[in-house]
C-alpha cells in the first residue's frame, strides 16, 4: 500500500490519479478518499486476490505503463465470489463472466464523464457481464425474456437481485444497475458493496435508493 500522501499535483510516480471530492457524499465515512493505493506490476497483476479473479482485471482502463496503482476493497471480492457460485449452480461456468470495469481514478472517472461519487473510485465496484448470456437464457439455466438487446443485463440484474435477497449477509448490500449494449461493450450489470441497499436500471427511473452521484 502506497500512502495517499504521495499523491503530488494529482499524480503517483507518474500515473494520473486525479483528486478525490472534498467532501464525503452526505457525510458517508464509505465517500472519505482512500487512504493509500494498491502498487501493481506485470507480475501482481496476474495474481489471484480470490479464487476466480486476479489483481489485473480490476486495475483502471486508463492509459499509461507499469507501475499502476487501484484501490480494491475484500467486500466487493466477497460479492463477485457469491455471485460466481450462485450462478455455477445455475449451469453458467465461472469463466464466462467478465469485469468490464473495476477501479476507475477520479482523474479517468471525470474523463469518461461519470457520476463525481463514483463507486469504482473507492474500489467496490465492478461493471460486469456474462459471456454468450443470451445462450444461457435460452437454453435453461437462467430465465429467458424477451429478444432485444438488454435482456441480459436484466436477466443478470433479477438473478442479483435474488442472489442477495436470499444471503440475508450484509456485506453483499449494495447497488445494483443494469445498462444495455452499445457499439463498444455488451449489456452488463453494475454492482458494488457501498453498505446499504440501491438500484436503478437504464431502462426505467431510477429507485428512489439509488444516488445519481454514486453509481
Amino acid at each position: 500500500m502506497v500512502p495517499a500522501a504521495r499523491v503530488h499535483h494529482g499524480e503517483l510516480n507518474g500515473y494520473h490519479i486525479g483528486h478525490y471530492p472534498s467532501k464525503a457524499l452526505d457525510g458517508l465515512a464509505i465517500y472519505r478518499a482512500p487512504r493509500g493505493f494498491i502498487e501493481v506490476t506485470p507480475e501482481l497483476a496476474s495474481v489471484h486476490v480470490s479464487p476466480h479473479f486476479t489483481l489485473g482485471e480490476f486495475l483502471c482502463k486508463q492509459a499509461g505503463g507499469y507501475p499502476k496503482y487501484l484501490v480494491l476493497r475484500r467486500r466487493l471480492l466477497l460479492k463477485l465470489e457469491a455471485l460466481t457460485a450462485y450462478l455455477a449452480a445455475r449451469g453458467i461456468p465461472p469463466s464466462t463472466i467478465h469485469i468490464m470495469s473495476g477501479y476507475r481514478t477520479p482523474w479517468y472517472n471525470a474523463r469518461l464523464g461519470n457520476v463525481p461519487y463514483s463507486r469504482h473510485q473507492w474500489g467496490d465496484a465492478a461493471d460486469i457481464y456474462i459471456e454468450k448470456a443470451r445462450a444461457y437464457a435460452d437454453s435453461g439455466p437462467l430465465p429467458a425474456e424477451g429478444r432485444d438487446d438488454y435482456m441480459d443485463s436484466r436477466v443478470l440484474g433479477r438473478e442479483l437481485a435474488q442472489l442477495f435477497r436470499e444471503s440475508g449477509n450484509n456485506e453483499l448490500n449494495g447497488g445494483l444497475g443494469e445498462y444495455g449494449a452499445t457499439a463498444n461493450h455488451p449489456p452488463f450489470v453494475h454492482v458494488d458493496a457501498r453498505g446499504f441497499v440501491a438500484r436503478w436500471s437504464a431502462f426505467s427511473a431510477p429507485a428512489a435508493t439509488a444516488s445519481t452521484g454514486s453509481r
